[in-house]
């Protein structure tokens, strides 16, 4: 099987594909999470307008595995996300509210492996991404 990468990212290398996947799967979870202009913040539970959504990760981007892994980033106002420092232990407990404890340890788990990503997976998430936010807009 052959896959054809787009032109625009032939040249491009780890370091310059990285930033342009996390910007896709944060526009799939802001528009995965927001519903009639507002989203309910996944720490403190509060509603806000949309344009207030970040795309907050439960496990820091510092952890390779769990970076691009839209079931660890989730809607999250600005308070929670940045004058809080993520608000961590409210989102733990809400993130196992939605998708249960044995899926946020499988995660916590997964954030600890190494990781190293390479130049086809960031390309093929990138493309996944685009088309899975076309699909919701």
């Amino acid at each position: 099987m052959e896959i054809k990468i787009p032109t625009r990212y032939s040249k491009m290398g780890v370091k310059e594909l990285l930033p342009i996947a996390q910007k896709w799967v944060n526009k799939y979870v802001r528009l995965r999470d927001s519903q009639n202009g507002y989203f309910k913040c996944i720490s403190c539970g509060q509603i806000n307008p949309t344009s207030e959504l970040n795309a907050g990760h439960y496990l820091p981007t510092t952890y390779g595995p769990t970076r691009l892994n839209p079931i660890n980033i989730w809607g999250q106002c600005i308070q929670c996300n940045f004058h809080k420092h993520g608000n961590q232990e409210a989102y733990r407990a809400n993130l196992i509210k939605k998708i249960g404890l044995a899926e946020v340890e499988k995660l916590e788990i997964t954030a600890r492996m190494r990781h190293k990503f390479d130049r086809l997976t960031l390309i093929l998430t990138i493309q996944e991404f685009q088309q899975k936010c076309k699909e919701l807009e």
